[in-house]
């Protein structure tokens, strides 16, 4: 039951990626066999789609730029979240350089959040801020760390402050509802 649900946030969370994603082209799929994969999934016919994720995976060299993004649009396109992680490190392992291994990495320190292993999600999202300085995704990343350190108990009490004071400073002043969530953890350091 646990896990069904948070299948299901996690699921919930990408699927709001997604949508997020729809206003920047740049980030939706370029090769036609992976548009026409994720119009199955989304109107409704996700094995259909899914299966055409997984024959172009194995059809391609892992090498390709169309490897990397039929990879990455089947972790995201998932339907349990272990696929999804599993399709995201594999990226991460064998398309390092690929403009997907940015997205990959965050999302797999999403998912690891919602199964609870708190140490795993912040690992990546520390290697995501050192990874990615230009990310826009960064100030999310920040919030997301600090209260994972904080979360991890008073052995990370350092770390947790110093990731504060970090974030406090790359959090842009019109992010209100971030530097929020920043000042309330502050009286903790």
């Amino acid at each position: 039951m646990r896990h069904s649900v948070v299948v299901a946030v996690v699921l919930a969370l990408c699927a709001a990626d997604i949508a997020a994603q729809e206003v920047d082209t740049s980030r939706l799929p370029q090769d036609t066999i992976v548009v026409r994969a994720r119009q199955l999934v989304l109107g409704g016919k996700g094995a259909e789609g899914r299966r055409l994720l997984d024959s172009l995976v194995s059809a391609t060299p892992t090498d390709s730029a169309r490897f990397a993004e039929a990879l990455f649009w089947r972790g995201t396109l998932a339907t349990t979240a272990a696929d999804a992680e599993r399709d995201y490190r594999r990226l991460l392992i064998e398309a390092p350089l690929s403009p997907h291994a940015e997205d990959a990495l965050f999302r797999l320190a999403q998912l690891e959040q919602a199964r609870g292993d708190r140490r795993g999600a912040s690992d990546h999202l520390s290697r995501f801020l050192l990874s990615y300085p230009q990310s826009a995704a960064r100030p999310r990343a920040s919030v997301q760390l600090v209260r994972l350190l904080f979360d991890q108990g008073p052995q990370q009490l350092t770390r947790a402050c110093d990731a504060l004071r970090t974030a406090r400073q790359e959090v842009p002043a019109t992010a209100v509802e971030l530097r929020n969530q920043l000042d309330t953890q502050a009286p903790r350091c």
